[in-house]
């Protein structure tokens, strides 16, 4: 075994293989535990600022109650008997919960402002409710809008067939107008046809009082021409000659 002051002797070659790989071992040791100490460092200075702070905001805020609070045992003859001692452990203070310590002794002001709190969540909660109420309406609305669109749509289709079946009565009055033109004009054919019966009745009786000779001819002329006629007649209106 190599004692503690024994020299060690190298061949050059395997000295320098020795500097090569035991230098970078240690070399890489020595960062490491560099590196660590100063963050622990760092982490000690950050835990005792952060624990600083804390009993710093304590005392301040331990003015404002009592029984007052301090943080160590030295400052308990400052205060006397009413005086409660706190921790100043890091993990002590980090137990502390302000709400608890100072529950009982509330001063009027931190009263006010959770009073003033309480008050304005519930008119948060209420304005949350008004939005929510709201919502319902509009979307209420949204349904009565899209019924009265639906009823829209139908009165426009129903409108639709209305203007088509007004096309097709509009055709028909023109049908039925141009029927009751032909049927004004037929009927005045008629009535020149019994203008025109009249005179051959009176023709047909003056042959039977003094006609001869062509007598009997010239009557069934008559009598085909006023039977031609009827049957017009009643080919063109069979109710209007009865």
């Amino acid at each position: 075994m190599v004692g503690r002051n024994t020299n060690i002797y190298f061949q050059e070659k395997t000295y320098n293989k020795f500097r090569q790989v035991v230098g970078a071992k240690v070399s890489r040791f020595v960062n490491e535990a560099v590196e660590e100490k100063l963050a622990q460092i760092q982490q000690q200075q950050r835990e005792e600022l952060w624990q600083k702070l804390i009993v710093e905001r304590i005392k301040e805020l331990a003015k404002d109650y009592r029984p007052v609070l301090i943080i160590s045992n030295d400052e308990r003859n400052e205060y006397g008997d009413s005086a409660v001692a706190v921790p100043t452990t890091t993990d002590d203070i980090k137990n502390i919960l302000p709400v608890e310590v100072f529950i009982n002794n509330t001063p009027e002001t931190v009263k006010e402002e959770l009073r003033n709190f309480s008050k304005l969540a519930s008119e948060v909660e209420e304005g949350l409710q008004n939005i929510q109420k709201e919502i319902k309406g509009l979307n209420k609305t949204i349904e009565e809008l899209n019924a009265i669109e639906g009823e829209l749509k139908n009165i426009t289709t129903g409108l639709a067939e209305l203007n088509k079946t007004g096309e097709e009565l509009k055709g028909t009055g023109e049908n039925i107008k141009g029927s009751l033109d032909d049927l004004g004009e037929l009927k005045g054919k008629i009535d020149e046809l019994t203008k025109l019966e009249i005179p051959l009745i009176e023709l047909e009786k003056s042959l039977i009082k003094g006609g001869e000779g062509l007598e009997k001819e010239i009557k069934e002329k008559i009598g085909g021409l006023i039977d031609k006629i009827d049957e017009i007649k009643q080919i063109a209106c069979p109710y209007c000659f009865n």
